[in-house]
């Protein structure tokens, strides 16, 4: 436990100075920040913190959709990751409707993905299969 509170601390800095940065370097730092504040939703997700959780991962989520606006083969993906771990962290405080938006907007980013994709069909479909039961799972958690 202590460990975690340290990781948040940490994250917590590393947030603040990352916020700087983009302020006057937004192309170089928003993903940076965008990850950053993911980071501190995990850790802030494992000290059961999760309405602080839920507010990094909005906040990542908001950064991630204008960088994925941008620049959608780079960052779908990342979007589609933050989607999930918003939408967990929504069903650990009882917001299933909420949790649930999330998780099928994650899930049709990466169908959306696998579609476009050059990789095997039979990997993206178990890709794609795999993140269906972890939502469902998640869901049920």
């Amino acid at each position: 436990m202590k460990r975690h509170r340290e990781a948040v601390k940490a994250d917590e800095e590393v947030v603040q100075l990352l916020r700087q940065l983009a302020a006057d370097n937004p192309a170089h730092y928003t993903s940076r920040l965008a990850r950053s504040l993911q980071n501190l939703g995990a850790h802030l997700s494992s000290l059961h913190e999760y309405v602080e959780a839920v507010d990094a991962q909005q906040e990542a989520l908001m950064l991630l959709r204008q960088l994925a606006a941008q620049d959608p083969v780079r960052y779908i993906h990342d979007l589609s990751v933050s989607l999930n771990k918003l939408g967990v962290d929504l069903g650990s405080l009882g917001r299933h409707k909420e949790a649930g938006q999330a998780n099928e907007e994650g899930l049709i980013l990466r169908q959306r993905q696998a579609a476009e994709s050059a990789e095997p069909a039979a990997t993206i479909t178990l890709r794609v299969a795999r993140d269906k039961a972890r939502t469902k799972v998640d869901l049920l958690s």
